[in-house]
């Protein structure tokens, strides 16, 4: 699909409230809200069904509903102080892989750790020591006060 092919759609959405208001006929700032309500409303709901749909990727994977929908409620847990025990019970409920977010999956499996992030390469300064601009690691005498 080209570029043009998938912006398309969007524009049709964002151009609906003004041809709404040019056509239609009535008080312009109630037409206005109407408009932007029914919008966001639908937009809003599209966006709830298919992150409840077997058509999203993660759709495979148990986990709460309301995580499934939105990072809300993990975003109240870390603000409580408790994910560790919110991500904890999950697992307890759900097993080794939980979907915690529309787009986010816990996983407390290590060997499925390793298999989904790979070998994850360190980089080539890692593997051929320090940079040489950088000082050493550890200073045989503590510095001194001048």
């Amino acid at each position: 699909m080209s570029p043009w092919g998938a912006t398309f759609p969007f524009l049709i959405i964002v151009a609906q409230p003004p041809a709404v208001l040019v056509f239609g006929g009535g008080s312009l700032v109630s037409d206005l809200l109407y408009t932007y309500v029914v919008f966001l409303c639908s937009l809003g709901l599209s966006i709830v069904v298919y992150r409840l749909s077997p058509l999203h990727p993660l759709a495979q994977f148990p986990g709460p509903t309301i995580g499934k929908i939105t990072q809300l409620w993990t975003l109240w847990q870390t603000l409580q102080g408790y994910k560790y025990l919110y991500h904890k019970s999950l697992h307890d409920k759900y097993g080794p892989y939980v979907r915690i977010g529309p787009n986010e999956i816990s996983v407390i499996d290590a060997p499925a750790v390793q298999k989904i992030l790979g070998g994850l390469d360190k980089g080539r300064y890692y593997e051929s020591g320090r940079h040489k601009l950088t000082p050493p690691r550890h200073s045989r005498s503590p510095p001194t006060a001048s």
